[in-house]
């Protein structure tokens, strides 16, 4: 689902707001395109309402801003957050 530019991912009945690493996602404002970092050749592409498996772990809050993750302020409302492993 998108929001304000923010995307969420719906599940086990609650939201979530995945944090990719830096330079694994692009968004055009349609299409979700992943790109794993060790190999580039590897790219997925999902649009909102499609169903999305992610590897990882999250947490209720926001996490830390860090080096190799970027939220943009408009997504702050997010009540959990998925750090997202290399897709």
């Amino acid at each position: 689902m998108e929001e304000d530019g923010c995307l969420y991912v719906d599940a086990r009945s609650a939201r979530y707001l995945p944090v990719f690493p830096a330079g694994a996602v692009d968004w055009d404002g349609s299409t979700l395109t992943t790109t794993n970092p060790r190999d580039p050749a590897t790219r997925d592409e999902v649009v909102p309402g499609e169903e999305i498996s992610l590897g990882g772990g999250g947490d209720e809050g926001m996490p830390e801003p860090g080096p190799t993750t970027v939220v943009p302020d408009a997504c702050d409302l997010a009540e959990r957050y998925f750090i997202v492993a290399a897709p």
